[in-house]
């Protein structure tokens, strides 16, 4: 599977309006709901998730860059948000 399968213009937030990570992250999951990569429905489950994954450890990078991740049972394949 390559990149551009996996990953549309809409996917992508250039400027987000959130200032913490879950709002952030709650962001980059609308724009998912709204390219028809996830369900609206699915939204809070992938955010629990991502969540509860970070509590394991973070996932920051450094410099408010981070790559947030999780796996879930609820959503199919892979789906990638920027």
């Amino acid at each position: 599977m390559e990149l551009a399968e996996l990953l549309s213009e809409k996917q992508v937030c250039v400027e987000l309006e959130a200032t913490g990570r879950d709002e952030a992250v709650h962001e980059v999951l609308t724009h998912l709901v709204s390219a028809g990569r996830l369900h609206k429905d699915q939204v809070e489950a992938v955010l629990r998730a991502i969540v509860k994954r970070e509590t394991l450890g973070t996932t920051a990078i450094g410099r408010g860059m981070a790559v947030p991740h999780a796996r879930v049972e609820a959503a199919e394949g892979t789906m990638i948000g920027i």
